[in-house]
């Protein structure tokens, strides 16, 4: 069966319109079963109400499995070595798998791997963030961020990583950006800092590789290694004009410092009374923007 006509019927068995809708219902029923919808939600509850009758914790070349089992229901086997929030997250993923498999998961006699087709992998991605962080909680802790530390901190609220808030953020349409910056070269073009990732609400579009302003905020933060803050006119992709932005110096790995996390606040400020907010939802609807979870 093809993925697309998976999706099709997930969407058509939870009378939904879309797959982003889908996964908010199936994350509210499971929520429903639990009792449970403040944070943090325990994932290995909500993989018994799909069949998922074992997680394993294993040494594995990707993020986790779905395998199904001959006697009805799967065997969740997830990556050992990841850190807990992206454990969570990919059982997460696992349980959308499950719910996609719905009654037919008997007669599967393959593992559901992480190397299926994006539609699907991208709806389980959507149910794990629906499920891990629900509404209205996540938007009423989302519609508060206004710096770096306060991802971080809805991170450890929702106990999951730092990239799957922004996505989420993204997704609900939040108005702020989340962009990180790592310092590296490209052909024919000087080594500067440049964005790495980057996700942000639909209709804004904010580049990969593009680099940032000598001048910047962000250039501060990594130079001085202390954070930046301030209103600074930025031309980013579709962002041109003054911006609130809180960068951060930050590294994923113990060898020092080499990347800066920014927050780029969109909302309208009395500064831009009168003028077009560039971060309104524009007719680009399809530009763009970063959604992956790890």
């Amino acid at each position: 069966m093809a993925p697309s006509t998976v999706v099709a019927e997930f969407c058509e068995r939870l009378d939904a319109a879309d797959p982003e809708t889908a996964a908010r219902r199936a994350a509210a029923w499971l929520h429903v079963c639990m009792g449970r919808t403040a944070p943090p939600i325990e994932p290995y509850h909500a993989a018994r109400l799909v069949g998922i009758r074992d997680v394993r914790e294993l040494a594995l070349p990707c993020a986790g499995m779905l395998v199904p089992i001959r006697a009805g229901g799967f065997i969740a086997r997830i990556k050992r070595s990841d850190p807990l929030a992206r454990r969570r997250f990919t059982l997460g993923h696992e349980i959308g798998h499950a719910l996609l498999a719905g009654p037919r998961h008997v007669q599967h006699r393959r593992p559901v791997t992480c190397a299926q087709a994006l539609d699907v992998e991208t709806l389980c991605d959507q149910i794990a963030a629906e499920l891990l962080m629900p509404s209205p909680a996540f938007e009423e802790a989302a519609g508060r961020v206004r710096r770096v530390a306060d991802v971080w901190a809805l991170a450890r609220q929702f106990q999951v990583s730092f990239r799957a808030v922004a996505v989420q953020m993204a997704r609900r349409d939040i108005p702020v950006a989340v962009v990180r910056w790592r310092r590296k070269s490209l052909p024919k073009k000087p080594e500067a800092l440049r964005v790495e990732w980057q996700s942000s609400p639909r209709g804004v579009f904010i580049p990969l590789r593009a680099s940032a302003a000598g001048d910047s905020l962000v250039t501060a933060a990594f130079t001085s290694q202390q954070p930046a803050r301030g209103r600074e006119r930025l031309d980013l992709g579709t962002l041109r004009g003054e911006y609130e932005v809180d960068a951060v110096p930050w590294s994923s790995s113990r060898v020092g410092p080499a990347e800066v996390l920014s927050i780029i606040q969109l909302r309208p400020t009395p500064a831009d009374a009168g003028e077009p907010a560039a971060w309104r939802l524009s007719s680009v609807r399809d530009a763009p923007h970063d959604q992956t979870h790890s």
